[in-house]
């Protein structure tokens, strides 16, 4: 029996707890922690990734040879975007505010108005 100190507290702890409480532990973590990604699974998502922007790109494309003028520029600066690091379409056109913003998901609403759509 091994016993430990808390706060003047003495609690007894057999090797059996302190063992199951090291298996409890492991099982944590190895829930916790996601293995990482096979190099099918990274192609596979980039292959998603650049069929979700050639959409992207395409839609931005058809709606800008059905309009003209300042909603051209409109649409140019809300175009579609998808950094290394994001996760989704980004809108780099729109202001984003505060010290950890991210640009608003693409389609965003200036652009949506611009080209008559909807999101």
């Amino acid at each position: 029996m091994t016993e430990v100190k808390r706060l003047s507290y003495y609690v007894p702890v057999s090797t059996e707890m302190l063992a199951q409480a090291d298996e409890l532990a492991a099982a944590f973590r190895a829930a916790l922690v996601a293995p990482p990604p096979t190099a099918e699974q990274k192609r596979a998502a980039a292959a998603r990734r650049a069929q979700e922007l050639a959409a992207a790109v395409a839609r931005h494309e058809t709606a800008r040879t059905q309009l003209s003028g300042r909603l051209v520029d409109v649409l140019d600066l809300h175009r579609p975007q998808l950094p290394e690091y994001a996760l989704w379409l980004q809108c780099h056109g729109c202001e984003a505010e505060g010290y950890d913003a991210e640009p608003p998901r693409w389609p965003c609403t200036t652009w949506c108005v611009a080209a008559g759509q909807q999101a």
